[in-house]
């Protein structure tokens, strides 16, 4: 039973980088697509998110004076979505498509299996919601828009941006749901 589920895997490997590298950047890439690649691959950056979380808290507190338990299920989710991230990284270390160029060389997150970046998108277009009604009708595109960009550069595998989604919007639906906050958003 071991020998099919390796073979199972190596050939979704298989599957997995073929289909990247053929949405990978070509040598001279188009100018505008470089930089469009580039501002996507980052969307998804814990600095930007993590400042995002804190207008978010400012603004829900301050200028609404509603309670904070939604804020925190967000914040929640997000420190989750980065903790179960590197567990499943350590423990698959499936190794980035270009581990020696670009965004990433070696270091503390050279894996890449599952995206970081799309554990975000995931667990914020589920939460976006709450805080934005239709929030989700935006959210999703960035989301699309970061993990086209992310195997575009190749930092990653289209398996891992998609295994990435689905982690953040099950842990985003989760959380919501257990903090009682499914009914309450949109």
């Amino acid at each position: 039973m071991r020998t099919f589920w390796l073979a199972l895997l190596w050939t979704w490997h298989h599957w997995d980088a073929a289909l990247s590298h053929l949405l990978r950047r070509k040598r001279r890439p188009h100018r505008a697509a470089a930089v469009l690649a580039w501002l996507g691959a980052h969307l998804g950056d814990s600095w930007l998110w993590a400042l995002a979380t804190g207008l978010l808290w400012r603004w829900w507190r301050v200028s609404a004076r509603r309670p904070l338990r939604p804020v925190w299920g967000w914040v929640l989710s997000l420190a989750g979505g980065a903790a179960l991230t590197l567990l499943i990284k350590r423990r698959v270390r499936r190794v980035r498509p270009g581990e020696d160029r670009l965004l990433h060389g070696p270091g503390a997150d050279r894996y890449s299996f599952p995206s970081g970046h799309a554990v975000r998108w995931g667990v914020i277009a589920v939460w976006i919601s709450r805080f934005v009604p239709g929030g989700a009708l935006l959210a999703w595109p960035l989301a699309l828009w970061t993990g086209w960009s992310r195997v575009y550069l190749g930092i990653h595998y289209v398996g891992d941006v998609l295994a990435g989604y689905l982690a953040g919007a099950l842990l985003g639906r989760l959380l919501r749901r257990l903090l009682g906050e499914m009914g309450s958003g949109q």
